[in-house]
């Protein structure tokens, strides 16, 4: 089984998105039992009850989808990690194509560009995984100068 990622603040943020997930789908089940009822004909010639069920058939694959996430959750903790290999968990600086940026290498859907968060699922964060200040790194188009692990 594949396992996800999370520091403890991302971990919260997911299951609170699962959470919301489940009243989603709760709601329109709901809603589906009042259609059913006033809707005349019970499921027969009922488009907004055929309509809530497609809406339930999504939204119960997207709550299955983020269960199976949250199920296998790792949450990592930084103190233990070694700062010297980029990992979740480091800031790395770096020069791409001569802009130096400084990123966050962070959990499973944490990504935030504006706040330079990459999660380490990210393409770019998986070419700096493993690398080490004074290595560069070639990806897709940009030559990366790894200046600093911390």
């Amino acid at each position: 089984m594949e396992k996800y990622f999370f520091t403890n603040e991302g971990y919260e943020k997911y299951k609170a998105k699962v959470e919301l997930a489940t009243k989603e789908l709760q709601d329109v089940h709901a809603q589906m039992g009042d259609a059913a009822e006033n809707g005349g004909d019970g499921w027969h010639d009922n488009f907004s009850l055929e309509e809530l069920h497609r809406t339930a058939d999504m939204l119960s694959q997207k709550y299955k989808s983020m269960r199976k996430i949250l199920d296998s959750a790792k949450i990592i903790s930084f103190s233990s990690r070694n700062s010297e290999e980029i990992k979740i968990g480091s800031k790395v600086k770096m020069n791409r194509n001569g802009s130096v940026e400084e990123w966050f290498v962070c959990g499973y859907g944490e990504s935030d560009p504006k706040e330079k968060k990459m999660a380490y699922n990210t393409p770019l964060a998986q070419a700096l995984i493993g690398k080490k200040a004074g290595d560069n790194v070639e990806f897709r188009k940009l030559k990366i100068s790894i200046l600093e692990v911390s």
